[in-house]
């Protein structure tokens, strides 16, 4: 589920705010979009000096141009231990559950995007509301 707050600041459940994810901004994607083109041509007279192929790398690159994110409301198989979470959905975002550190749901979370401990602490001190002008501030800067 993607939580909209004013200002079209977009959270996942988990507290991710998908402007400074680099899937969820696309850096990811146009990133890797200019060494794709780079090497779009022929690269097979140098692979026998290098130990990977080119046109594994040009298919890996290509995956990589086409990523984005699909945020949590886009998933249709749910991997994910916070989107089976019913006090999850209740709350619609776990940046303001009290038990944010202990919950092993969102322990995947804590620990791919360490930043969140700092957002849940922030969230604690300004609320959620105020939370994302920070965030939009940080995500331009990157």
């Amino acid at each position: 589920m993607v939580i909209l707050l004013k200002d079209k600041y977009y959270y996942g459940f988990c507290g991710v705010f998908y402007e400074i994810c680099p899937t969820g901004n696309v850096k990811i994607s146009e990133l890797s979009s200019q060494p794709f083109r780079l090497i779009k041509d022929s690269y097979e007279w140098v692979e026998s000096s290098v130990d990977f192929s080119f046109e594994d790398l040009r298919k890996n690159l290509n995956w990589l141009t086409k990523e984005k994110c699909l945020t949590c409301f886009h998933i249709e198989e749910l991997w994910c231990d916070m989107l089976k979470c019913e006090k999850a959905k209740r709350l619609q975002n776990c940046l303001i559950y009290d038990e944010f550190l202990q919950c092993p749901s969102i322990e995947y979370h804590r620990d791919r995007y360490p930043f969140l401990i700092e957002h849940f602490n922030r969230v604690k001190e300004i609320g959620l509301e105020k939370h994302p002008e920070k965030e939009r501030i940080k995500a331009k800067k990157q």
